[in-house]
């Protein structure tokens, strides 16, 4: 009895069917446990934030359907997910509601904005520039994709407090967002406008009289990606 309990806590996937089942259901019910194969998880537990009394470590902290993007293509649809941005984990639910960090490398997460009918799309640092340098570990949103593509990262930060004459600490988790464009495998932050338009070199002339007409908000998604989408547009025509 003994060696087979050591067994299952050596080799979990010893206790699970070896089938892969693809979710392909609308709505967002709990996975199957032929996932559990594929995507390997440990126990989440809740206890790990239960000090932070601002902010939050992630994207939504509600479970939102998503689909998983493997890296060898393999896709699984309409998983339970919360991405935690602090520590850059995917959590998802089993079968029986059961909460996993997932233990197996994924590609990228596309959430289902069910209330606009929208993907959010994220993309793990190691398959965001494959032909170039990685970018700093985590998760990037993709916000436009074309000759030039633009990620948000958002990026998480914690920091403890202790109140006077308490014996626990406070936890505030603070979000600030940055903005990444790839160019030809080249992947470079951008604070400023000026940052942007010195990379689109090749179109600078349409690209000078856009920003001279066009505010842009740094802090912002809309108007980086409506520069970026006009950029693109240049390409196509």
């Amino acid at each position: 009895m003994k060696l087979v309990c050591l067994l299952l806590v050596l080799f979990p996937s010893l206790a699970f069917s070896q089938k892969v089942i693809d979710v392909k259901k609308d709505d967002a019910n709990p996975i199957r446990d032929g996932l559990f194969y594929v995507v390997a998880g440990v126990p989440f537990s809740p206890a790990k934030y239960v000090e932070v009394v601002s902010g939050t470590p992630f994207f939504s902290d509600d479970f939102m359907p998503a689909d998983l993007l493997m890296p060898d293509a393999g896709e699984h649809k309409n998983v339970p997910v919360k991405i935690d941005l602090l520590s850059n984990d995917i959590i998802y639910k089993d079968s029986l509601g059961n909460e996993l960090i997932a233990t197996s490398a994924i590609r990228q997460v596309a959430l289902h904005n069910k209330s606009v009918g929208t993907e959010i799309v994220f993309i793990n640092s190691k398959f965001v520039n494959p032909n170039g340098q990685a970018p700093p570990a985590g998760w990037y949103q993709l916000i436009e994709q074309g000759n030039a593509s633009l990620y948000k990262k958002i990026h998480k930060t914690i920091r403890e407090t202790r109140p006077y004459n308490s014996a626990t600490t406070e936890q505030t988790i603070q979000t600030v967002n940055k903005y990444f464009i790839d160019i030809a495998g080249v992947f470079t932050e951008i604070k400023k406008p000026k940052d942007l338009a010195a990379l689109l070199t090749d179109k600078s002339k349409e690209m000078d009289a856009y920003f001279s007409s066009n505010k842009i908000n740094s802090k912002e998604d809309d108007g980086w990606q409506k520069a970026v989408a006009y950029y693109n547009s240049l390409h196509s025509r």
